[in-house]
């Protein structure tokens, strides 16, 4: 019997801050957590969880990605610009605007990734899984990993110049 009590005290911080990270909403956040662990959950009932640490990020990522592609972008970014974002930095506003201007320009420039392609950068750059976590989640050859994440780093350089 799975304790998912004990999952959502380890792994639940994580998850919440993959969502939060790409939505950057707290309800889109709420929702792609939800389903995360709701779809982890519907995985166990047919599977062995081996790590369930990168199996939730890899779902969260996938609702957050999910959801992004469906929002119509310059409204989303219009309605964050109104609403500000939280600053997490001292740097000056310039510095802090800079930087929301550029994570919109990386979110766009994710969007228009492939989904295995998306899922696979997200999970080594935003959430810091390793190579063999990422290898083990989506079911293929550690190198395999690298090989995606240099492709798409080329795709991504293109996309954003």
């Amino acid at each position: 019997m799975i304790n998912w009590q004990n999952i959502i005290e380890q792994h639940g911080r994580t998850v919440w801050q993959a969502a939060y990270r790409l939505v950057n909403n707290h309800d889109d956040a709420s929702d792609c957590y939800q389903e995360a662990f709701v779809n982890a959950l519907d995985i166990s009932k047919t599977q062995e969880i081996g790590n369930f640490r990168a199996l939730l990020v890899k779902l969260v990522t996938a609702r957050a990605l999910d959801r992004l592609r469906r929002k119509k972008t310059h409204n989303n970014i219009i309605e964050k610009l109104k609403n500000g974002t939280p600053d997490r930095s001292k740097d000056s506003p310039s510095a802090n605007l800079e930087n929301f201007e550029l994570s919109q320009l990386m979110l766009e420039a994710i969007k228009k990734l492939k989904k295995k392609e998306a899922h696979i950068f997200c999970m080594r750059y935003l959430d810091d899984l390793s190579y063999s976590e990422i290898a083990e989640t989506m079911n293929i050859k550690q190198s395999m990993v690298g090989v995606i994440l240099h492709r798409t780093r080329s795709r991504l350089k293109k996309i954003l110049d």
